[in-house]
């Protein structure tokens, strides 16, 4: 096995062995243990390596030193950062109609709101656009809503620069964004009321977030509203 040079956290420079190569290591110990070929010196590193392998068949072995040494929070950014990129645009893309018009319509609807010709101008209540946040933006991606109101603040009250999906990205982003308008609009059509939206919200696009083993998991959502 060839040393590689790393930083460890405290810094300065430090030889290491790649994480893949601990089990051969253990496996290699528990080898000898079994063929009665160890020193006495040698117990302790063998029983230390039968918890390792038992370790290794619960969490992978990279996640595991990570775990051990604290690079689990470093792990969790990199893939955050990773999904992020593919997702969130450096500049602000050209507007373009995104949203359709029905979207908002079975909003109205299943709130119990008359659809009338000043929201079909644009001019809906201000809490469409928490509604939005927690039906589109934060159930594309684990810390997608997030970065895009750091990209995107509120210039004032209820007012961002541009509109969220200007900022998503053209391969990958806003495709995604313009599936995700069709499956949730379509669950709209589906249900009769606005708490069952949210079960049914839940249960097909569930919000995602990384742990710190840079896993991604699913999270039940905040309510989005009440029945009034």
């Amino acid at each position: 096995m060839k040393p590689i040079d790393y930083i460890p956290k405290h810094g300065g420079r430090a030889l290491g062995f790649r994480a893949e190569t601990l089990p051969g290591v253990c496996e290699a110990y528990l080898a000898a243990r079994q063929a009665d070929e160890l020193h006495h010196t040698q117990a302790n590193a063998a029983k230390a390596a039968e918890i390792i392998v038992r370790g290794l068949a619960k969490v992978g072995i990279v996640a595991l030193v990570d775990e051990a040494t604290g690079y689990q929070e470093e792990r969790a950014k990199d893939a955050l950062a990773r999904i992020l990129e593919q997702y969130i645009a450096d500049e602000y893309r050209k507007w373009t109609s995104t949203f359709p018009e029905r979207f908002y319509k079975e909003i109205f609807r299943l709130k119990g709101w008359d659809w009338t010709e000043k929201a079909i101008q644009g001019r809906r209540p201000g809490v469409i656009g928490k509604y939005t946040d927690d039906i589109v933006y934060e159930r594309l991606a684990p810390g997608v809503l997030e970065e895009l109101r750091s990209k995107n603040p509120t210039v004032k009250p209820g007012r961002r620069a541009q509109k969220h999906f200007q900022w998503l990205t053209g391969d990958v982003g806003h495709p995604r964004l313009m599936a995700h308008l069709e499956g949730v609009t379509l669950l709209m059509r589906q249900s009769k009321t606005w708490e069952e939206l949210k079960e049914k919200l839940d249960e097909y696009y569930p919000i995602h977030e990384v742990t710190e083993m840079g896993i991604e998991t699913h999270v039940k959502r905040k309510k989005i509203g009440s029945k009034s």
